[in-house]
């Protein structure tokens, strides 16, 4: 009973963490026009574990806005020429607490164009692993390039980006098919990261290239 009232209270107190890390409290802000917002993330610590942003990505229809963060402080530049006045952003995280826990944690920020500037108007936060697309395989994997990748039909519509090593972008498009065929046979070897995303997720695969 006493390891559970423990563990209980763990978690309740990583859960109100990372409540207060997608807060507008930490310094993330919005500046910028209604047809570009800046969106701009940094990396904090003190009380709270230590916050690396890792993936930001803003879905506006059928267009997706992302950036790699590396770890770093960033600023997430979203191409809004809808000119839509609300708009949600999402941030995967890599946490680190007191106790070299590590999680992965994804806030979702909605944020609203009153006229004049962005309002942040609510945070919340998810693990990663209660928001994952249901993306049921990537094979070959390693590949000569040639690969596929499966998904549910749910997830038909999907936007991909596929990114090399140092976060450059390669290819980018939307999932049409359960298993969709992609070829980067005529790109260097190495490690190659696919975003996968709609409106409500996220999910990160990676492919080797030899």
């Amino acid at each position: 009973m006493k390891k559970l009232i423990i563990l209980s209270a763990l978690i309740v107190s990583f859960s109100i963490e990372a409540q207060t890390l997608c807060s507008y409290n930490i310094g993330n802000y919005t500046i910028g026009t209604q047809s570009e917002p800046n969106v701009v993330f940094g990396v904090t610590g003190n009380t709270l574990p230590n916050m690396a942003p890792e993936y930001v990505y803003t879905p506006i229809g059928q267009n997706t806005s992302s950036d790699s963060c590396f770890g770093q402080p960033c600023t997430h530049i979203v191409s809004n020429t809808s000119n839509e006045d609300t708009i949600t952003t999402y941030l995967t995280y890599t946490l680190t607490d007191s106790v070299g826990t590590v999680k992965d944690l994804t806030c979702s920020l909605t944020q609203y164009w009153n006229g004049t500037n962005w309002l942040w108007v609510s945070e919340s936060s998810l693990f990663i692993t209660d928001i994952e697309l249901a993306i049921a395989n990537l094979y070959p994997n390693p590949s000569n390039g040639l690969f596929t990748i499966q998904a549910d039909q749910e997830h038909i519509g999907s936007s991909y980006q596929i990114l090399d090593n140092l976060g450059r972008l390669i290819d980018k498009g939307i999932i049409e098919e359960l298993s969709q065929d992609f070829d980067l046979s005529d790109k260097p070897k190495g490690v190659y990261r696919i975003h996968v995303s709609n409106d409500k997720a996220l999910k990160t695969l990676s492919v080797v290239i030899q």
